[in-house]
């Protein structure tokens, strides 16, 4: 490995943020068990293959594990797939299994609602080789006699990471699983990455993480002082996502992720089981703070919404997205998040709404609404967006 490898590594390693509430933990590897049950449900991904038929008795160890109380000390991993190194993370949802498909997989509601901290916007490519919508899943679940199994493939762009700062594109084989578990509905939804990434891109989060406001360059890089030139890509990733109905009246589901992840730069991977665990970290306290949310209409008011912002015109969008910016902007000086020369660096108002295609317009709208709902829009309310849920 050369030196200039070796001094990169070294500062990313140094760079990492360790969660208070993560120390003292222990790290250890799930039971050997579960490892082939894992290897066996991602034997399942990829559209191309002859689909055997799926058995769940073949994955009870950890079926019986997602559910098992969870030791808080421990910090838990399956192990390495092809360098990949992997994490473990598990929360529960106040929501039965319906709600969070109708939520979570609607083919009407984007993936930006109910993911807005960790992705910037996806869609189906493929569903079981068609250019078919993906089916309302909630539907098959009073009458699921049998395993349910659908594969597809993704297309998702992330949101920076909050140590690089890099954003990412690629393509996800997709296998989703419905099923019952001792009477109770199981879902589980498996992706397999397709190829190695696009180049990692430059990006920005603007204040507290938890208020979603990004900035995405399109330039390559990292915005890790002294490394802004680093071409990273994600090598590989895999994971298993369990959503587990404990109980559909009170209600209440368990959600448990495995996930592997080899990224870096001149294929040498940077990524430790902790920068996987903090990522999932990440994405849960945000899919559980928009799921139990009291503020989100119920589902058919959010279909009728999203429906009315796809149909806005690039003007509309424009507009939209200059004023949001113009909040943002606004904000970052006030609170100290940035300097004017990086708002006129990063931002720059029409200059980066320009810079944006519909699809990243789209997407920018459909977070103002969903900040909007939550009342994330801190610095001023936005009242501007013409839709039926207004």
């Amino acid at each position: 490995m050369s030196t200039r490898i070796l001094i990169i590594a070294a500062i990313l390693m140094a760079a990492l943020y360790i969660p208070a509430h993560t120390h003292g933990m222990v790290t250890e590897r799930v039971p050997d068990t579960m490892i082939g049950e894992l290897h066996y449900l991602l034997s399942f991904v990829g559209e191309t293959k002859k689909q055997q038929p799926f058995i769940p008795e073949r994955i009870k160890h950890a079926l019986d594990f997602v559910v098992s109380p969870a030791k808080a000390d421990i910090r838990y991993h399956a192990g390495r797939i092809k360098g990949a190194p992997s994490a473990y993370y598990e929360f529960d949802v106040r929501r039965n299994l319906t709600q969070v498909l109708k939520l979570a997989y609607h083919p009407e509601i984007p993936s930006v609602i109910t993911s807005p901290a960790t992705i910037r916007f996806g869609r189906w490519k493929k569903i079981n080789g068609s250019n078919a919508p993906l089916p309302k899943l909630w539907e098959l679940l009073p009458n699921l006699k049998r395993p349910f199994l659908l594969t597809g493939v993704e297309y998702l762009v992330n949101s920076p990471d909050t140590y690089s700062g890099a954003y990412y594109d690629y393509d996800l084989d997709r296998t989703l699983i419905l099923f019952k578990h001792k009477g109770r509905n199981v879902f589980i939804s498996l992706s397999k990455q397709k190829g190695i990434s696009g180049v990692g891109k430059k990006g920005l989060i603007i204040g507290p993480d938890d208020n979603w406001d990004y900035i995405y360059s399109g330039r390559p890089g990292v915005t890790m002082p002294g490394l802004g030139w680093v071409r990273s890509y994600m090598y590989d990733s895999y994971s298993i996502a369990f959503y587990y109905e404990l109980d559909a009246a009170n209600p209440l589901m368990r959600f448990a992720v495995f996930k592997w992840v080899r990224a870096g730069y001149k294929k040498v991977n940077f990524v430790r089981t902790i920068n996987i665990y903090n990522g999932t970290i990440r994405f849960s306290n945000v899919f559980k703070e928009v799921l139990e949310s009291p503020d989100l209409p119920d589902t058919a008011d959010l279909v009728n919404a999203c429906a009315d912002i796809q149909n806005l015109s690039n003007e509309q969008y424009r507009e939209i997205v200059a004023d949001y910016l113009k909040s943002v902007e606004e904000r970052s000086l006030t609170e100290g998040f940035l300097s004017k020369n990086q708002v006129n660096e990063w931002i720059n108002g029409q200059k980066y709404v320009n810079s944006l295609n519909r699809e990243e317009m789209q997407a920018q709208v459909m977070l103002v609404y969903l900040k909007q709902l939550l009342g994330k829009n801190r610095h001023r309310k936005l009242t501007y967006l013409p839709i039926s849920s207004q």
